[in-house]
Order: C-alpha cells, then sequence, then structure tokens
C-alpha cells in the first residue's frame, strides 16, 4: 500500500500506518523522515502494537541515556518476530552483560582474523543486487551482511542453509508480511 505523501496533514496521518519493513514505504522513508524532523519529532505509528519513531539526535541521545524512562525490552517487531536481538532488545543491567560477553567477538584485533571472510560476506551481498545498480541498503545490504558476519565470527556457523534462516529472520520477513 503506498501513500500519496504531498500535504502535511497526508503526512501527519501517514505516519500512523508507517512500517519500517515494508518494501512499500522505502520510497518514501526520507519524506517520512523529513516531515517528522521538523514537524513532529517523535511521531507514532500504529504498527507493531504501536511505537514511537525518534527521529533527531538529540533525541535519540536522550531516550539511549534514560533506560529507565525508555525501555528497549518492551514488546516490539523483534518480539513478534521471534528472535530476540540481545543487547539491543534488552534494558540495563542485563544489556550491560550481553554487551560483556560480546565486546570480545567485536574486537578489531579479534575481527582482523576474519577479515577475509568478511569481505567475502559483503561480495557476496552485493552480487545480490549490483546488476540492478542499485540496492534498498538496510534490508539488502546492513541486515543481511550483519547477520552472516555475526553469524561466522561469533557463532562459528558455517552451514549456509542455517546462515540463510538467521537473515531472513533478522532482515524481518515476518514483520514485514503482516
Amino acid at each position: 500500500m503506498t501513500t500519496e505523501l504531498t500535504g502535511l496533514e497526508n503526512l501527519a496521518e501517514a505516519w500512523r500506518n508507517y512500517d519500517q519493513f515494508d518494501h512499500a514505504h522505502a520510497d518514501e522513508r526520507w519524506k517520512y523522515f523529513s516531515y517528522a524532523r521538523t514537524q513532529c519529532p517523535m511521531p507514532f505509528s500504529d504498527v507493531y502494537d504501536g511505537q514511537y519513531h525518534v527521529t533527531r539526535y538529540e533525541d535519540v541521545r536522550f531516550v539511549n541515556e534514560h533506560p529507565e524512562l525508555f525501555s528497549s525490552a518492551v514488546p516490539s517487531c523483534t518480539n513478534q518476530q521471534g528472535v530476540a536481538l540481545p543487547p539491543l532488545d534488552a534494558d540495563p543491567p542485563l544489556q550491560q552483560e550481553y554487551r560483556r560477553i560480546l565486546n570480545p567477538y567485536l574486537s578489531r584485533s579479534y575481527l582482523l582474523k576474519y577479515a577475509d571472510r568478511i569481505r567475502e560476506i559483503a561480495n557476496d551481498t552485493i552480487d545480490g543486487w549490483i546488476d540492478r545498480g542499485e540496492c534498498e541498503f538496510i534490508s539488502e545490504f546492513a541486515m543481511p551482511f550483519s547477520s552472516g558476519v555475526l553469524a561466522t565470527v561469533v557463532f562459528d556457523e558455517t552451514d549456509p542453509e542455517r546462515v540463510s534462516r538467521s537473515e531472513e529472520r533478522r532482515v524481518g520477513k515476518e514483520c514485514r508480511s503482516r
């Protein structure tokens, strides 16, 4: 469902149905966020049982610095997918424990051991859309690339079928199909 976004009233109303995982909204994403940053910096969407979209740096920083006010652990699209994404969907002190466990795997010295494989994952991901000359960056590069790297580096997973299933869950096929 693509909405014609011409006037401010249409943008304000369109935010009620905005779904960051819906490819139909991808072409209009920057219109939504441009409107939000200037007219309504924390618009509300009814999608996935309701959520606010924080659109300005200062507000994002405030939200991240006040977990007692803004929880990452509340039910969200992540939970509807059935895939937890710690530490992203955890609040302190649990979030800090996940970070403590994961940080060694994300250090430069550790990742250098996987540089060739990471480069290969990036190239394989790009091969999926390079002939088109463009991509939707989040769903066609960032998500599958990060999933592939995490599966390889953190979980030492080499089975391509399992990695592919992980990527599908991480990218959010279930959320987009709602």
